[in-house]
C-alpha cells in the first residue's frame, strides 16, 4: 500500500540524484498519484491525468435526453460499420 505523501526533502534529494517519478515510488512508497500532482514540475513534464473538456451539449433538448437513442445503420460511421460487420460476422 502507498503513503499519500512523505517527506518532502527525502523526494527532494530523491529528484536531485536523478531518480524517475516510477522509481522514487518503488523506493519509498509514495504513491505515483502524489508524486505526479507534487513534484511533475522538477521533471519538467505534463502531468499524467489531465483531463479535457466538451464545449458542446450532449443534447439539444430535454425530450431527445429523455429518448432512448436508436441507431441505424446507416447512421454510424465508416469505422463503426466495420467494427459492426466484424461483430456480426462472429455468429
Amino acid at each position: 500500500m502507498s503513503k499519500p505523501n512523505a517527506d518532502y526533502e527525502l523526494i527532494f534529494n530523491l529528484i536531485k540524484e536523478g531518480l524517475t517519478m516510477n522509481q522514487i515510488h518503488v523506493r519509498i512508497g509514495v504513491s505515483m498519484s502524489y508524486l505526479d500532482k507534487n513534484y511533475s514540475a522538477y521533471y519538467k513534464t505534463e502531468r499524467l491525468n489531465k483531463l479535457g473538456h466538451k464545449d458542446e451539449p450532449y443534447y439539444k433538448t430535454e425530450d431527445e435526453m429523455l429518448k432512448d437513442k436508436v441507431y441505424t445503420y446507416e447512421s454510424l460511421s465508416p469505422s463503426e460499420k466495420q467494427i459492426y460487420d466484424e461483430m456480426a460476422g462472429d455468429d
